[in-house]
């Protein structure tokens, strides 16, 4: 069974996604089919959550950036994902 999602045609199958900093982490490898790693230059995400978010939040964006770089590496993150996609 097909179904057509503005003009794509995907399958029709029950899935979850998983999205987030944690999404990737090694406890969730085994149950995990694809996972995939985006990111954008690092001016251009940053502008993109502050325009989103406000510029009120800013040291806190900062502070958050800190912790998701120390878990990017830990969990390894990066490297574990299936493909890996460059945003601008």
């Amino acid at each position: 069974r097909y179904i057509s999602v503005t003009g794509v045609q995907t399958c029709a199958l029950p899935i979850s996604i998983l999205e987030g900093v944690g999404a990737g982490q090694r406890l969730l490898r085994p149950s995990v089919s694809l996972a995939l790693w985006i990111e954008a230059p690092e001016t251009v995400a940053r502008m993109r959550v502050l325009e989103r978010d406000g510029y009120a939040i800013e040291d806190e964006i900062e502070r958050f950036h800190r912790f998701e770089q120390e878990h990017f590496a830990r969990e390894e993150s990066k490297s574990a994902a299936d493909y890996h996609l460059l945003g601008t």
